[in-house]
This record gives C-alpha cells, structure tokens and sequence, in this order.
C-alpha cells in the first residue's frame, strides 16, 4: 500500500495528464467552433451530448462512477459550449466594424 504522499503524486501525474488532454480537446473544439461558423450550425447539440452521456456512463464501469463521470463530462461539455460561443463572437467581431455614427458594417476580407 501507498503512503499518502505517494498517492498524492501519484493524483498530481494523473491530473497533469488530463490537463494535456484538455489542452488537446479545446483545440479541437476551436476548430468545430470554426466549422460551425462555417456551415452556419448551431454550437447546442442536444442529441449528440446525451449520446456522449450515455457513452460515458456505459463506459465508467459501475454506477457511482458513472454518476461522477457524467458530471465531469457534463461540466466539460458546458466549458466547450462556452469556449465555441467565445469563439464565434470573437470571429464576428473581426468580421465588422463600426462607422463614425456607430452603424455596423462588414470589413472586406483580407
């Protein structure tokens, strides 16, 4: 058996793994926020985060984890929502301007 601290670094190694692979996935999810933008889809998908949910509480491998994976990927979801909404209103933001009197316009592209 471990000692506490040998779990706690244990926890630490585990913890810097996922922040790489939160790292990772909001990149990805920059670039859905772009093909969003793109083809004109809403950031929302109802459908496609209760199959993830369900997914993931197939996937947990016993009830009280998969309650506690759920949330998790629940809070995750809400955060790449967030992070793609950001993104699209800093896309358009980039995409007009404002004249002397306030009047918004299209900036040609570059």
């Amino acid at each position: 058996m471990m000692n506490l601290d040998e779990c706690r670094m244990r926890i630490d190694q585990v913890d810097t793994q996922l922040m790489e692979l939160l790292k990772e996935r909001f990149l990805i999810v920059g670039e859905v926020a772009a093909w969003k933008e793109a083809n004109h889809v809403p950031v929302y998908d109802a459908a496609r985060e209760e199959a993830k949910i369900i997914r993931v509480r197939r996937e947990a491998g016993g009830e009280e984890l998969a309650d506690y994976c759920e949330e998790i990927f629940r809070a995750i979801m809400a955060a790449s929502r967030h992070s793609e909404e950001k993104s699209l209103l800093i896309g358009k933001s980039k995409k007009t301007d404002k004249d002397l009197h306030g009047n918004e316009f299209k900036r040609e592209e570059e």
